[in-house]
This record gives C-alpha cells, sequence and structure tokens, in this order.
C-alpha cells in the first residue's frame, strides 16, 4: 500500500488535532506525536543568543530538504494557532457535510462560510414549506 504524501498526512494530523481541540478533549498520542516530528524536522532551530548588546534571536541552520521545510512551517502556524489567542475561537462548521474549520469572528456564527449559512437556511426554509404543504 502506497504511504499517502507527506502534505496530505500532516493534513489529516492537523485536523486531528484541531478536531480534538474543538471537542475539549486530548488529541491521539500518535497524532500528537507525528504533529510534532513535524515540527522538529525544522530546517532551522531558533535560539536566544546573548551577546554584549544583550539578549537576541538567531537561527542555527540544520539540514533539511525543502519539503521538510514546507511541513514545519504548516506545523508551526498550527501549533502557534492552538497556543494563540485565537485557540478559543477555532470551530468546526455546522453545515451539514462540511469539513472545514473556521476561526469565529462573532460568537454566533456557526458557519465557515456564508455560502454554507446560505444552505442551511435554505434547507431549513424547505423543510419548512415541505411540513406545511402536509
Amino acid at each position: 500500500m502506497r504511504r499517502p504524501p507527506a502534505t496530505r498526512l500532516l493534513r489529516g494530523v492537523v485536523r486531528a488535532v484541531f478536531g480534538a481541540h474543538i471537542a475539549g478533549e486530548r488529541p491521539e498520542r500518535q497524532a500528537l506525536e507525528c504533529f510534532n516530528d513535524a515540527l522538529a524536522a525544522a530546517p532551522g532551530v531558533r535560539e536566544l543568543a546573548w551577546s554584549a548588546t544583550g539578549p537576541r534571536l538567531t537561527v542555527r541552520e540544520r539540514t533539511g530538504t525543502r519539503m521538510e521545510a514546507v511541513l514545519t512551517r504548516l506545523a508551526e502556524d498550527g501549533a502557534d494557532l492552538l497556543t494563540g489567542l485565537s485557540a478559543a475561537k477555532l470551530s468546526a462548521c455546522g453545515a451539514q457535510g462540511c469539513t472545514r474549520l473556521f476561526i469565529r469572528s462573532h460568537a454566533a456564527r456557526r458557519w465557515c462560510s456564508d455560502r454554507c449559512g446560505n444552505r442551511v437556511r435554505a434547507a431549513r426554509h424547505y423543510a419548512d414549506r415541505e411540513r406545511s404543504a402536509k
């Protein structure tokens, strides 16, 4: 059996970790390990250096492929989201069949886009019309 491309694998892992966060649960150990492996593959590691003028942030270069750098960047962005101010606003779309996640801009927001919201409202309208016609 062929292994999925690294980007698809990381996408699934990020979705699992984000989904666990949204549900208020701890992600599965394997998903968390895979997420952390992507973070650890960074071609550069940030370090705090101290000189006569004080502290400064430096990057110690490591060997790595471009794909590892891309995956690391995606994992870092995901980690920043989960540990940042927007983490509490991360939500799953409430539209049936939609698998997207989004950052709520308003507490009452339940859909990832106007399109999903319109689909839900239209479905509710047609269902109400069907019930009243019977």
